[in-house]
C-alpha cells in the first residue's frame, strides 16, 4: 500500500512539473509568435478610436496609420473639431507635425517614435512587451493580454498599460493606459489592421495643405478680435507658487510671462499664434505629446500651440514629464 502511495505521489509531481513546464514554455511561444508576424511585415495600415480622459473631458479621436519600413510614417489624428486635427509624418527629411485646418506645420530632427510608447503603432507595443522583463501574461477564452510598463514621456504620471491581443489573428485589439492609481486614462480600440500594405516614399511626403477643411485658404491659429486672456496652470505642484506676472508687447500682440517659484521653478510665456506659414518651422528637441496634440520638448523646455495661443515652458527643476502635466493643465480663468 505504502508503494502505492509513493506511485501516486511521483506521478502527481511529475504531472505538476510538466504543467509548470507547459505554462512558462506558453507565455514565450506566445510571445515569439506575436513578435514574429508583427516584425515581419514590411509595412502596414491601422484604423483606431482613441478615447482620453481628462479632469474636464472626456475626448475622442480617430486615428489613421501608415508604417513602411524601415521609418517612413503617416499618423492622421481627426477631432470633431478640424481645427484640432493634426498629421505626423516621417520621411527622410525628418519629422513633420502638421495643422491642416490651421496651416501650421513644424518640423523635428528626431527620431520619433522611438523614445514614447505610441499606442496606435504596432512595433511600439511590441518593443515595450519585450522591454520589460516583468510584463504580466495572461490568457482568456479569446485574447492574450499583456500588462507592461509604458516608455519616456507618460512614464510618471501613465506608467502602466494593458495590451489585448486577438489569439486566432495574434493582432491587438485593445490598448488602454493607466494613471498611477490604475484608473484608465486613455483606450485605444483597433478596428482595422492591415498587415503588408506598403506605400511609396511619395506617399509620406509633407504637404500640410493639402487637407485644409472647406477650402478655407485663410485658416489661421490666431486669435479672433476678442481679448487676449491669459491662462494659468491648474496643475498642483508642491511647493510651487506664482512669484510675477509681467505683461510686455511681442511680435503677435500681448505677450504675457508667468514666473513660478520654488521646489520646482519654471517660466510660461504665453501670446497670440504666429500668423500661417506656407514653410514648416524648424522647432527644438522631439514632438512630445499634450493630450493627443503635439508640442516639441527638449530636457529643459517645451513649445506648443493650444485655443490661438503660442505657449513656451522652461525650466530646470522640472522634469519631462512634468512640463507636459503643466501643458496639459492650462486653463484660462473662465475656463476653470
Amino acid at each position: 500500500m505504502n508503494q502505492l502511495k509513493k506511485r501516486l505521489l511521483f506521478m502527481m509531481i511529475g504531472a505538476a512539473m510538466v504543467f509548470a513546464a507547459c505554462g512558462g514554455s506558453s507565455e514565450e511561444k506566445v510571445r515569439k509568435q506575436i513578435m514574429a508576424k508583427w516584425e515581419e511585415q514590411d509595412g502596414y495600415e491601422v484604423k483606431a478610436e482613441m478615447v482620453v480622459q481628462s479632469p474636464s473631458e472626456t475626448a475622442t479621436y480617430s486615428i489613421d496609420v501608415w508604417h513602411t519600413k524601415p521609418d517612413y510614417y503617416r499618423v492622421s489624428v481627426n477631432d470633431a473639431n478640424p481645427e484640432k486635427n493634426q498629421l505626423i509624418i516621417r520621411n527622410k527629411e525628418g519629422v513633420f507635425v502638421i495643422s491642416p485646418h490651421l496651416q501650421k506645420s513644424y518640423q523635428f530632427k528626431s527620431d520619433w517614435p522611438l523614445k514614447h510608447s505610441q499606442a496606435y503603432l504596432i512595433e511600439s507595443l511590441s518593443r515595450d512587451i519585450q522591454a520589460d522583463p516583468e510584463a504580466e501574461f495572461t490568457e482568456q477564452e479569446k485574447t492574450y493580454t499583456f500588462v507592461t510598463k509604458t516608455k519616456a514621456s507618460h512614464e510618471q504620471s501613465l506608467p502602466q498599460q494593458t495590451i489585448e491581443i486577438d489569439k486566432k489573428s495574434l493582432l491587438p485589439k485593445r490598448v488602454v493606459i493607466h494613471s498611477e492609481d490604475g484608473q484608465e486614462k486613455m483606450e485605444l480600440t483597433f478596428t482595422k489592421i492591415e498587415l503588408g500594405k506598403v506605400h511609396s516614399a511619395a506617399d509620406y511626403e509633407a504637404d500640410p495643405f493639402e487637407k485644409a477643411t472647406d477650402g478655407n485658404e485663410t485658416a489661421s491659429a490666431e486669435m479672433d478680435d476678442t481679448e487676449f486672456q491669459t491662462s494659468y496652470p491648474t496643475v498642483q505642484l508642491t511647493g510651487v507658487e506664482l512669484l510675477e506676472e509681467k505683461t510686455a508687447e511681442g511680435p503677435n500682440g500681448k505677450r504675457v510671462i508667468l514666473t513660478y517659484g520654488g521646489t520646482k521653478a519654471f517660466t510660461l510665456i504665453q501670446q497670440p499664434s504666429p500668423k500661417n506659414t506656407l514653410l514648416p518651422v524648424h522647432a527644438p528637441g522631439d514632438p512630445a505629446p499634450i493630450g493627443m496634440q503635439m508640442g516639441g520638448q527638449t530636457e529643459h523646455s517645451l513649445q506648443w500651440e493650444q485655443d490661438g495661443k503660442l505657449y513656451f515652458l522652461a525650466s530646470t527643476s522640472l522634469t519631462e514629464d512634468e512640463m507636459l502635466a503643466v501643458a496639459a493643465s492650462m486653463q484660462t480663468p473662465s475656463l476653470k
